[in-house]
């Protein structure tokens, strides 16, 4: 029996070639420092920060934009007690963009000078505040602010009063108490009680405080206490006689 003849196979040459070419596009790209970051532009950084964030960018020198390690530059950025969020981007073209954001204070902290409320509720360490914050009382018992937010009440609470109670009249520079039960007061400059109670039902209450005080203009001033734990019955302590608010 005639023996059958193999068909000889032809290789694809130009499969290959454009596997090879891509291959090697990505190892120029990858290995090549003619693509890394360049200039780096950044937004949200605030002044105090700009000389740290330029260090932590000196780490992108002379390293192609595809091995760049945008979560070590966005960790080392975050360990800022006072940063929010960071995120890296680059392309090969040499550009990167570096967008930042931070905290946003809504109170400070009686005793505690440099730690301040974020607008989530969160304590940290703050290197500066801006003038005319409300301040939180932390109770007696509690040795530090970490450990008092975790002793029966949440830190959103006392934000959400801090930033609805802020520009209201007579409560500039207000003070927010919260005792061992979670119980909230306000204690105005002029040496008001505005006592607010448990934490639920906040709306109701800080809409009826702001009501009174637009109703009734330079009423803190004649009371010694308002009491809004029940909102739609107000109780109005009034000042004694002779007493200067």
């Amino acid at each position: 029996m005639p023996r059958r003849r193999r068909r000889r196979r032809t290789l694809r040459w130009a499969p290959v070639l454009w596997l090879l070419w891509i291959a090697n596009m990505c190892a120029g790209l990858a290995f090549s420092p003619a693509t890394r970051v360049a200039q780096v532009r950044v937004e949200g950084a605030m002044d105090f920060d700009r000389n740290r964030i330029v260090g932590l960018l000196q780490g992108l020198r002379d390293v192609p934009a595809l091995r760049a390690n945008a979560y070590d530059i966005e960790g080392r950025f975050l360990s800022l007690p006072e940063a929010r969020t960071a995120e890296l981007t680059r392309n090969v073209f040499g550009r990167g963009v570096l967008a930042v954001s931070y905290k946003e204070p809504v109170a400070g902290v009686v005793g505690y000078p440099f730690v301040a409320l974020s607008s989530e509720g969160i304590l940290y360490r703050a290197q500066r505040l801006p003038p005319g914050l409300p301040r939180i009382q932390i109770p007696a018992p509690a040795s530090a602010p970490q450990l008092a937010l975790c002793l029966g009440w949440d830190g959103r609470s006392l934000a959400y009063v801090c930033e609805k109670t802020r520009g209201m009249q007579d409560l500039e520079n207000a003070t927010v108490e919260v005792n061992l039960r979670g119980e909230l007061c306000l204690n105005s400059r002029i040496g008001t009680r505005i006592r607010l109670g448990p934490a639920e039902r906040l709306d109701e209450k800080l809409e009826k405080l702001a009501e009174i005080l637009r109703d009734r203009p330079g009423i803190l001033r004649r009371v010694m206490e308002l009491n809004l734990m029940s909102p739609g019955q107000a109780v109005k302590v009034p000042r004694i006689q002779g007493a200067k608010p």
